[in-house]
């Protein structure tokens, strides 16, 4: 039995923003890069009776081709594939059993969350104690356009840049910003990761490595486009995964690279901490 409380199951409409596309077309690309370098850790890992949580996935995809019993959570929900179980439920307030999941994915979704420390406690609760939690986010210290507002916005502590988004940003994107956006640095991270897991693996090096070929440009991909950054850095991909076994330069490294993803074992349940 996963559930614990009661769950609704079905669609709910969407938020009515519509996301400026030309602009965003890049960023949702390399999200759904993520999303699939995610998923292919946790399908090389599950047994087909393991329960998966999706946790965060309007339609599912970020976790249809896993090998598993998956459940795909979110707010909002637009159910397009079979074989999964849809929930409309809260991530703050998950409606399953404490331990009922043998993995948990989350992609792109803690940019979104208010307060990172509630949502990971409600990861921790759901997970089983030899399961992992794999999740990733846009790191806030690399000025690049996650969710349509300037790079630079992510740079800003947030209530300055809540009040500057009227004079800056459209009416739409200031909205959105201010109601749906929180963007996160690994150290905020890894504050709260580190009071709910044992442990914490920073792992966006590894992910990187398994599609080098699809950076470099020499493996096609049937949505992500490579560009010159991309394709400079997956040259120097062996000299900067030498140079991050060093301490410092690792820790610079995550802390700055535009991509932050972490494999989490060993929850803590609150008679733990």
């Amino acid at each position: 039995m996963l559930f614990a409380l009661p769950v609704t199951v079905g669609v709910l409409s969407g938020l009515g923003f519509e996301e400026k596309v030309r602009r965003q077309t890049l960023y949702h690309h390399r999200c759904t890069l993520c999303n699939r370098m995610l998923r292919r850790d946790i399908n090389r890992l599950a047994d087909p009776d393991d329960w998966v949580l999706d946790l965060g996935t309007k339609h599912g995809d970020k976790a249809i081709h896993i090998d598993a019993k998956v459940v795909a959570v979110d707010i909002e929900l637009k159910p397009t594939h079979d074989g999964l179980e849809y929930v409309l439920a809260d991530g703050f307030q998950l409606p399953f059993r404490t331990g009922a999941f043998d993995y948990i994915s989350c992609s792109q979704v803690f940019e979104h969350i208010p307060d990172t420390e509630a949502f990971v406690a409600e990861i921790s609760r759901v997970l089983k104690p030899e399961g992992v939690a794999m999740i990733d986010f846009p790191n806030r210290l690399f000025p690049d356009k996650p969710h349509t507002p300037p790079g630079y916005f992510s740079l800003l502590p947030r209530p300055l840049a809540i009040r500057l988004a009227p004079y800056l940003l459209e009416p739409d994107v200031a909205d959105y910003y201010k109601n749906h956006v929180y963007n996160l640095s690994p150290i905020g991270a890894r504050k709260a990761l580190t009071k709910h897991f044992g442990s914490i693996e920073y792992v966006t090096l590894r992910e990187k490595a398994e599609y080098r070929a699809v950076f470099l440009g020499e493996q096609p991909d049937p949505v992500y486009t490579p560009g010159k950054g991309a394709k400079v850095f997956a040259k120097m991909f062996p000299l900067i995964t030498l140079l991050t076994r060093f301490p410092p330069v690792g820790w610079l490294f995550e802390l700055f690279y535009p991509h932050a993803a972490y494999e989490c074992r060993r929850p803590k349940r609150q008679r733990d901490r």
